[in-house]
C-alpha cells in the first residue's frame, strides 16, 4: 500500500443506489457477486514528471458458478480526461468461502502536479459464462447470458501539494506593472527547494506531490516599488488550513490528501515627487506643481515653522499655491505626500527659499 494514500470507496447495498442492468433477471440475483468498493493505491513517487496509482476491484463472490468479470471507468485529471470508458477484463472467478477477492484492475498515471478523479465506474460479469465467450464491449448490454453492474460513488486522489496563487493589483491613479517578476520560494524537509516566477498577469502554480504530515514554507521574494498587501489560505479538507505567518509567506503543515491554496495579493507602491526646490520673493505666491503614482490619496503640508499660507489650488489635487510672508529672508520645508496601498506613505520635501523684494531703485532725470 502506497505511504500516501488509500481511497476505499464502499458500496451501498440498496437496490435503487446503482444502475442494475441484465439481460435475464430470473438468471441474476443482486447478491452473486457482492461489490464492496474499489480502492485506489497510490504511489507518492514523482517519476518522469508522473504520478501512479493502481486500482482496485474489492469484490465476493457468492454462488457456485463461474463469473467473467470486468470493470468500465472513466478517469480525468484536473486539466484534461485520460480514460473514457476504459474497459478491463479481470477474468474468471470462482465462489470464494473465505476472504475478499482483492482484484487488480489497472494503473493509472497522471502528471504529478495534477489531482485523479475515477468517475462512472462499474462491475459487470456473465453467470455461466466463461470469458472468452464474452464480447468485448463496454457495457452490461455487450454480456452474452446474464451479466448486471454495479456502479460506484465518483473517487479522488488529491496529491498533497501547495498551489500558490498570485493576484497582482494596480489600482490607482497613474500605476502601471510594467515588467515586474514575482518570485516565490518553497522550502521543506529533507532539502526540498522549489520555485516559481510570475509576471505581472499573475496566475497560480502548484507544487506537487509533497509529503503529508511534513510542514513547507512558501516566501514571495518581494520587487522593489511593491508591497504584499494581504495573504490568505484555503483547503480542500473540511478542517482550516495549518497555516501560520513567517516573513512575506506561509507556514503550512499538511494534512493526508491535502491540497492547500496561498493566495499572496501585491499592489505597487505608491509614489510622490514634490518637485525642484524654487527661491520666491517675500510676499510673492508659487503654484507648487506635485507628482504621483499609484497613489489613493496626495496632500500638501508645511513645516511647523513656516509661516505664509498654503492652499489647494484649484481642482488639481496635486497641486497648491504656497503664499510666502511679507518680509524676511528664510527657507521652508513643504511636505508633498502620498498614501496607497503600502503601508508606508511615501513623502517627498520641496525647499522654499524666500528671499527680500529687491528696493526699488529712483532715478532722476533732468528734461
Amino acid at each position: 500500500m502506497s505511504a500516501l494514500a488509500a481511497l476505499l470507496v464502499s458500496m451501498s447495498a440498496s437496490a435503487g443506489t446503482y444502475p442494475v442492468c441484465y439481460t435475464d433477471p430470473s438468471d441474476c440475483t443482486s447478491n452473486d457477486v457482492d461489490i464492496q468498493g474499489f480502492v485506489l493505491y497510490v504511489s507518492g513517487d514523482c517519476i518522469d514528471g508522473y504520478v501512479s496509482a493502481d486500482l482496485y476491484a474489492i469484490v465476493d463472490f457468492n454462488a457456485e458458478n463461474a463469473y467473467c468479470v470486468y470493470v468500465v471507468y472513466d478517469a480525468y485529471t484536473d486539466e484534461e480526461q485520460i480514460k473514457d470508458d476504459e474497459y478491463v477484463k479481470l477474468g474468471n472467478f470462482l465462489k470464494n468461502t473465505n476472504d475478499l477477492y482483492e482484484i487488480f484492475v489497472d494503473t493509472l498515471q497522471w502528471p504529478c502536479g495534477s489531482n485523479l478523479y475515477v468517475e462512472n465506474i462499474y462491475t459487470g460479469w456473465g453467470k455461466n459464462s466463461n470469458c472468452v465467450y464474452q464480447s468485448p464491449g463496454s457495457y452490461c448490454s455487450d454480456f452474452y447470458l446474464s451479466s448486471k453492474c454495479k456502479r460506484s460513488d465518483p473517487m479522488e486522489v488529491i496529491i498533497p501539494g501547495i498551489r500558490v496563487e498570485k493576484v497582482v493589483v494596480t489600482p490607482y491613479n497613474n500605476c502601471s506593472c510594467d515588467e515586474t517578476e514575482f518570485q516565490f520560494d518553497i522550502t521543506g524537509p529533507v532539502g526540498y527547494n522549489n520555485g516559481n516566477t510570475f509576471d505581472c498577469e499573475g496566475g497560480n502554480y502548484t507544487f506537487a506531490p509533497l509529503v503529508a504530515g511534513s510542514t513547507y514554507t512558501v516566501t514571495e521574494i518581494i520587487p522593489v516599488g511593491w508591497g504584499l498587501t494581504s495573504i490568505s489560505c484555503a483547503t480542500n479538507l473540511a478542517t482550516p488550513p495549518t497555516c501560520s505567518p513567517t516573513t512575506n509567506g506561509r507556514s503550512i503543515t499538511l494534512g493526508s490528501g491535502e491540497r492547500v491554496t496561498v493566495t499572496f495579493t501585491d499592489s505597487k507602491c505608491q509614489t510622490a515627487d514634490a518637485g525642484e526646490d524654487q527661491i520666491v520673493c517675500a510676499g510673492d505666491s508659487v503654484i507648487l506643481e506635485g507628482n504621483a503614482s499609484c497613489y489613493n490619496t496626495v496632500g500638501w503640508s508645511k513645516d511647523g515653522s513656516c509661516q505664509g499660507v498654503l492652499v489647494p489650488s484649484g481642482t488639481n489635487i496635486l497641486n497648491a499655491t504656497y503664499t510666502t510672508p511679507p518680509t524676511g529672508e528664510i527657507s521652508c520645508i513643504l511636505f508633498f505626500t502620498a498614501t496607497g496601498a503600502c503601508p508606508d506613505n511615501d513623502i517627498d520635501t520641496m525647499t522654499v527659499n524666500i528671499v527680500e523684494q529687491p528696493d526699488a531703485e529712483i532715478r532722476l532725470v533732468e528734461p
